[in-house]
């Protein structure tokens, strides 16, 4: 192993001649030797001749050009040259948001363990509010300033379970291959699976018998289809492009436009890019991962959708039977006619409006709103320091559970309802539960 491991080393030493002698330079080589060596492996054992597997190994090199311009990119030491004054700037201001978001978190705990002493939700929701804000600052702050800096710069903000906040940005002036179109044709495609770094777009063409149109960087890209149906779209394996990937500093986006039909199952997987998903796509499911990434989709009809994001935004417009979301930090919203719904997020927001048949929303210190245009057959809403509110129909009895411990409890209009929480008197009517800690807890009847 450590004679082929020298082997590639010398010759990936060979290519980046060119490049300034540094420590970075050498760990570069050293690790991308190592990855090179274990796909030899893999080759050899297959079966392919050493001579073959070897060349077949440094052929899966990738771009030297992009390897040469990250190094070029770094002083000695293995800093990126501008990155240094963007951190200096940024220093304070995630101090801030690391001091509020741990403030925020002790706030949280300490209402969920002291529901019973006067604790003052104001408190809870002020300082929820503030970190949101200061988060948003500064992740616009980092953009502009990285923006600034360099064109194209990629920024991240990451919360720790802390409450610790993290940013940094980086650039290292990688070369545009620009962008390619890749036709498909569609004929006994049933699925759709993409999974890359970057943002997604897919859209709609007309024609159900229409090509699939897929644009990106090919050189990046790998895209296939199984026997079973499946087109895949996937980053396309290189030493370099792994390099690059587990330093968060590659980021491939894909652009697709799928036939208007109906597709058994549509699924997108990114690392911190956006996914949107125009027109009115027709499925029978719908799985979108995200980690930082905003997510906007928009469907004829759907069976299943599933949604999971850390921070990123998810926004779902159209008819779907069943819906499950779960973020972090993320706002969820959701419009049209629902059936079941069941939404998990942790500081998010979540809105559902239209009409929905099953609602279940847990949020830690989120707010909740629901507005249903029918009458939801089960309703369960709980946040912990977050207002929860609801607006249905006036036009069945039901009965509802609606409390918070330090927060306002109304139920409006007032004349509707008895003592005993219930509207209308049918003892099978719909049962609905609405809780908080700190926040305020409402439900409207229109």
């Amino acid at each position: 192993m450590e004679d082929i491991k020298r082997r590639f080393a010398n010759e990936i030493a060979a290519k980046l001649s060119a490049a300034p002698e540094s420590d970075a330079k050498s760990e570069m080589i050293e690790e991308l030797a190592e990855n090179l060596a274990r796909r030899y492996e893999d080759m050899t054992a297959g079966g392919m001749g050493r001579d073959e597997a070897f060349a077949g190994a440094m052929d899966e090199l990738g771009s030297v050009d992009e390897l040469e311009a990250y190094l070029n990119s770094l002083e000695p030491e293995g800093d990126t040259r501008e990155g240094e004054d963007l951190r200096d700037d940024t220093d304070e201001l995630l101090r801030t948001i690391r001091d509020i978001g741990r403030t925020v978190g002790d706030m949280a705990k300490e209402a969920a363990g002291m529901a019973g002493d006067f604790f003052r939700s104001d408190d809870v929701r002020a300082a929820v509010e503030e970190s949101k804000r200061a988060a948003r600052e500064a992740r616009d702050f980092l953009k502009s300033a990285a923006g600034s800096a360099w064109e194209g710069a990629t920024v991240h903000l990451h919360v720790d379970d802390d409450g610790a906040v993290n940013g940094r940005a980086k650039n290292f002036g990688r070369p545009d291959n620009g962008d390619e179109e890749r036709r498909v044709p569609s004929q006994g495609l049933l699925r759709l699976d993409v999974q890359t770094t970057g943002d997604v777009e897919v859209d709609l063409d007309g024609d159900p018998d229409a090509a699939v149109r897929v644009e990106g960087n090919m050189s990046r890209l790998d895209v296939s289809v199984t026997e079973d149906g499946v087109l895949k779209v996937r980053p396309l394996f290189t030493a370099s492009n792994q390099f690059f990937a587990f330093r968060g500093a590659s980021s491939q986006d894909v652009s697709l436009t799928i036939p208007a039909r109906r597709w058994e199952s549509v699924r997108v997987s990114t690392g911190s890019g956006d996914v949107d998903i125009a027109g009115a796509l027709e499925a029978g499911r719908i799985d979108v991962l995200t980690s930082s990434g905003d997510v906007d989709c928009r469907v004829k009809s759907c069976e299943q959708a599933r949604f999971m994001t850390a921070s990123g935004d998810v926004r779902l417009e159209g008819n779907a039977v069943q819906v499950f979301g779960e973020t972090a930090s993320g706002d969820l919203s959701l419009e049209g006619p629902m059936g079941q719904v069941d939404i998990s997020t942790a500081s998010g927001d979540v809105e559902l409006s239209g009409s929905v048949w099953k609602a279940h929303v847990r949020c830690m210190s989120g707010d909740i709103l629901v507005e249903s245009m029918t009458l939801p057959q089960e309703m369960d809403l709980s946040s912990k320091s977050g207002d929860v509110e609801a607006r249905v129909p006036d036009n069945a009895p039901f009965r509802v559970n609606a409390s918070s411990v330090s927060g306002t409890v109304a139920l409006r209009p007032f004349e509707k309802w008895s003592w005993s929480g219930a509207a209308g008197d049918a003892a099978a009517a719909p049962q609905y539960s609405l809780t908080s800690i700190s926040g305020d807890v409402s439900l409207d009847v229109i």
